[in-house]
Parts: C-alpha cells; structure tokens; sequence
C-alpha cells in the first residue's frame, strides 16, 4: 500500500475500509500513550496473596484503542523457591492476523540472582508497554503495595494529557530522587555528626569512671575492698549502738583536718534514728521499726485494730509507714497481701493503731515507721 485516502461514499461496494484506515485518522492528533483523565489510569495496587487489580483506564498504542471499564484482577504464578524475579503486567497490542485485538496480560521475569525488568515485545504485529512492574522476592506467598513499580506516566508508557500533548513524569521523577538523595545525605551527614559527639562525650565519662575505679584497685584488690567493708560495718556497728557514726572533720576548704600525729580527726555524728521500740531521739525526722503480730489483732469482727508502742510520737505527727518484706519470695507474697487489709495508722501520743476495715492479717508484719516534723 503506498497512497491511500478516505473516507468517500461507495458506490457498489467500490469503496471499503479497514479498521487500520479508520484508526489512521486520530494519526497526528492523538499520541500514543495512556489517558490521564480517564478512570485511574490503570494503576496496579494489590488485592490478596499474589492477586493484583488494574484499576479502569483507556490508552492507544499503535492506531489502537484499549479500555477497561472495572475493576479487573489478575493472579500471578508463585514465587520462586531460590531465585527472586520482576514479573511486568502490560498492555499488548497484537495487529497479527491471528489475534487482531488489544489486552492486559502478566509477563512473567526471568528468576536470577540479580533479577531484570522483562524486555517488551516490540515486533513488526505485537507491541507491549508496561502498566507496572512487580518484584517477586524468592520463597514469597504474597504481594507488597512496596513491591510494585507504577510505570505510566513514565516514558515506557507515558501520559496523554489532551490532544497532541503526551506527558511523562521521568524528569519530575529524577528531580524528586535527586532531591530525596540530598535531603538523605544530609541526615546521614548530620546524624553521623551526632552519633559521633555523643560517642565522645560517653566516652570521655567513661575514661573517668574507669580512672577512678582503676585508682581505687590499683592495689590488692582483695585488701583494698576487705578494708572499706570493715570500715563500713564498723559504721554500720557505732549507728546500731549509738544512734551516731564517726568521720573525718573537714574545714571549710573540704579539707580533711589533721592531728598532731598527722593522722585524721574523726568526729561524732549523731543521727535521729531509733530501735525496734521507738525512736531514741528527737528531732525533725526520726524512723523505727515496729511488729504487727497476727496474733495482736482486737474485735471479734471488723474493723480490728493494732496499737504499736512509739515513744515520741505525737497525736499531730502523720507518719509515712512502709511494710518490710521477707526476703523468702512466698513469704513476702502472703505479707504484701496482708498489708493490703490494713487499711489506716492513727497517731495518739507515744502510740499508733492500725485498723482493718474487712479481714485481718494472718501473717505477721514488720513496719518501718518514719516521722518527718
């Protein structure tokens, strides 16, 4: 066929046409490529499992229209049990004599170790342009939304926006990578920064931790560490007797102050803090340990009450009363819900009772008793 024309009335038949005539006529007019402004532009988005759905859209390719009025889902082979793969879903025209129509089909990828995009047909009769590509990751039973790689509107499949006017979104793309990839850098660079002055900055407090812990075993470990236990139980022991400790005196400067001998002056440091029975002195804060016995309780229903003994306790002091649990798991289970039924502390002057609305302990409990003024 070399000059031909149309369209002109016949005349006994005298003038036929093809459909490749009749499409010749938007030639020049209408790129090829898909319709913007029509449906979704067959966007690929996934349904369940390895099913995927073509949303509605119209293009034209090659002299050629195609349209796809619903919603239309398409079911992809399973993955590969080693290799990853890119499967492509496309629109293929075909002018062969055998087949004469346009479809959506699934082009299934070759499965690799580096897995390429399939190459679309592009013969003399059949012509493919991809609506999407999709990554099918080895041993995979389902799709990802991220494994798909929307192409239209790109310059595989681009865009018809209007008459003459094909459009597609590539630079955009490449203008929006670029810009992600500077903004990324930049955050990469600024964390990096980040990480690493507070690298220094925990390092630096551990150089000096460690200095300090290196100063005090520089030494027989077992020697230095023996002494400062017995230095401390030596405290421990002045407190229990005394209701003091004794320490090194230090003048204004923090300086500790020496005897003639050369050797530290200790001074007495008394504490307001008492026995079992009560506080042994006075003063703004004091504590005490008492006994709830469960044997102690008075009523022969509720409320029950318990009065402890608490010498320089006042009947306007509100004291702060913790419960001291065993050291046996069971048996500090069953007295943290024991102390669960007490439900109040009064203070009167040298006592305090304790009341419990419901039921009463039937364990007996060690309180620690604090008075703050």
């Amino acid at each position: 066929m070399s000059v031909t024309s149309g369209f002109f009335n016949s005349l006994n038949h005298d003038r036929r046409y093809n459909a490749q005539q009749l499409s010749a006529i938007f030639d020049g007019i209408i790129n090829d490529g898909v319709f913007a402004n029509i449906g979704v532009a067959f966007a690929v988005s996934v349904d369940t499992g390895v099913t995927i759905n073509i949303g509605k859209g119209k293009a034209w390719f090659n002299s050629a229209w195609v349209y796809n009025d619903a919603l239309l889902p398409k079911t992809l082979e399973g993955s590969e049990v080693v290799l990853d793969r890119i499967d492509a879903v496309v629109i293929e025209v075909d002018h062969s004599e055998s087949v004469r129509m346009g479809d959506i089909k699934v082009v299934k990828g070759t499965p690799s170790s580096n897995p390429q995009r399939p190459a679309m047909a592009n013969t003399a009769n059949k012509h493919q342009y991809p609506l999407a590509y999709i990554y099918r990751k080895a041993g995979s039973t389902e799709i990802d939304q991220a494994d798909i790689t929307n192409m239209v509107g790109t310059s595989s499949c681009p865009y018809i926006t209007g008459i003459l006017q094909v459009q597609n979104i590539d630079n955009i793309v490449a203008q929006w990578n670029a810009q992600w990839n500077k903004w990324y850098s930049e955050k990469v660079s600024q964390t990096d920064s980040d990480a690493s002055e507070l690298m220094a900055g925990m390092k630096s407090e551990f150089d000096i931790w460690f200095a300090d812990v290196q100063a005090l075993l520089e030494d027989d470990v077992a020697t230095t560490l023996a002494a400062q236990v017995a230095a401390l139980q030596g405290k421990f022991d002045d407190l229990a007797r005394e209701g003091a400790v004794y320490d090194t005196i230090e003048d204004s400067e923090v300086e500790v102050i020496l005897g003639s001998d050369g050797t530290p002056i200790q001074g007495k440091v008394v504490l307001s803090i008492g026995s079992s029975s009560g506080p042994s002195g006075s003063g703004d804060r004091f504590a005490f340990m008492a006994s709830l016995s469960a044997s102690g309780w008075t009523g022969e229903e509720a409320p029950f009450t318990q009065r402890v003994t608490a010498p320089n306790v006042s009947a306007s002091d509100t004291p702060h009363v913790t419960c001291v649990l065993s050291d046996d798991i069971d048996t500090a289970l069953a007295q943290r819900e024991a102390w669960g039924m007490v439900c109040s502390g009064k203070t009167e002057s040298g006592s305090i009772v304790f009341t419990c609305l419901e039921g009463k302990p039937e364990v007996s409990l060690t309180v620690q008793i604090e008075v703050i003024r």
